[in-house]
Parts: C-alpha cells; sequence; structure tokens
C-alpha cells in the first residue's frame, strides 16, 4: 500500500473519529492498545486531544467567516453557482479567495450547484445530408454457400499516425484485411 489517505476511507473510519472513539474507550483499556487496534498512532491521539481545548486558529476563524458569505451568496443564486461562479461573485464584492479555497469549503458545507454540466455526445456519422446512399444488398443475409460470393468492409484510420485498413470478410469464413500507410489526410 502506497501513502496514506483517508480519502478513499469511509469517513467512520478517519482519524477524527476513530480519536471519539479512543476517548470514550480509554476508561476501559489502554490508549496504547486502543490506538493499535484501531492503527492510528498514539502521538496522533495525544495532540488530537491537546487541540480540543484551544480556540480556533486564525486560518480556521477566516474560512467561517468565508463560509457565511459563501453560504448567502449560494443561496441568492437560488443554489445554481458552483465555485467558479461563486469565487467571481465573491471577488466582486471585494472578498479575496482563491476558486480551491470556495471549492474547498462548498464540499465541507454540503453546497452543490443544482445544475450539472451535461455530458456531449460525439457525434459521428451525419445522416442528414444530400449524399447518395449505397444500397443495401445483403438486407443483412450474410449467409454464403461459396467462398467470394458476399463481401463486406469498411475503412477506418487506426490509432498510429496516418494508417489506413480496409478490413473484409470474403464469403464464408476467409477474412482479408489489407492496410498501408497514407499521408496526413488519409490518401495513399
Amino acid at each position: 500500500m502506497g501513502k496514506k489517505s483517508h480519502s478513499d476511507l469511509q469517513p467512520a473510519a478517519r482519524p477524527k473519529v476513530k480519536y471519539q472513539f479512543i476517548q470514550k474507550q480509554r476508561v476501559e483499556f489502554p490508549v496504547r492498545v486502543l490506538c493499535e487496534v484501531l492503527e492510528v498512532k498514539e502521538s496522533g491521539f495525544y495532540a488530537w486531544r491537546k487541540r480540543q481545548g484551544r480556540e480556533p486558529g486564525r486560518y480556521q476563524k477566516a474560512d467561517e467567516e468565508l463560509s457565511v458569505q459563501l453560504e448567502k451568496v449560494f443561496e441568492q443564486s437560488r443554489q445554481t453557482y458552483g465555485s467558479p461562479r461563486l469565487h467571481a461573485a465573491l471577488r466582486s464584492q471585494g472578498v479575496s479567495c482563491s476558486r480551491h479555497r470556495v471549492a474547498r469549503l462548498m464540499r465541507k458545507k454540503g453546497l452543490v450547484s443544482c445544475w450539472r454540466r451535461k455530458k456531449r455526445k460525439v457525434v459521428t456519422t451525419d445522416s442528414h445530408h444530400n449524399q447518395p446512399v449505397a444500397p443495401n444488398r445483403l438486407d443483412r443475409d450474410f449467409t454464403a454457400t461459396a467462398v467470394n460470393q458476399k463481401w463486406v468492409g469498411d475503412i477506418y484510420r487506426g490509432l498510429d499516425r496516418g494508417r489506413l485498413a480496409v478490413p473484409g470478410c470474403v464469403g464464408r469464413s476467409v477474412f482479408k484485411a489489407d492496410s498501408w500507410l497514407g499521408d496526413e489526410r488519409g490518401a495513399r
């Protein structure tokens, strides 16, 4: 296992929750044993305990103040703004903060825009054109009684630079593929 990361763990498995559990259970069990079982460091538990009695730091206070403004602008936008637009709105009000900080505070407060960016579907076929369309002579009947009766094929451009391939199916079970290197426009 690589570096320690708690982002992929369940929220109940994060250290803060473990420390709270240790705090409650330390009357019945030694802290060392609880820390070992819950896979947290003893020094981490004691550092957490020490922090519990302190006042919030300068950055925590600033985050709390910014969160209040953030929620206000978010509600004014009828919950439609995401972090980029909330950041722009706060900047226009003279609030100095980064977009990443806004995004972090939004996640912390559970603020999610009701608008989701729609995924664009890639269009690969243009069915509405004035070009002639080849007739469907096989009519999905691919059975053949002998070799060289029915051929099907397709032209595609491979992932290699400039490579064109023309695969084809000959008769019943013979497969033929022809490929060559073309120029940048796909010509031979």
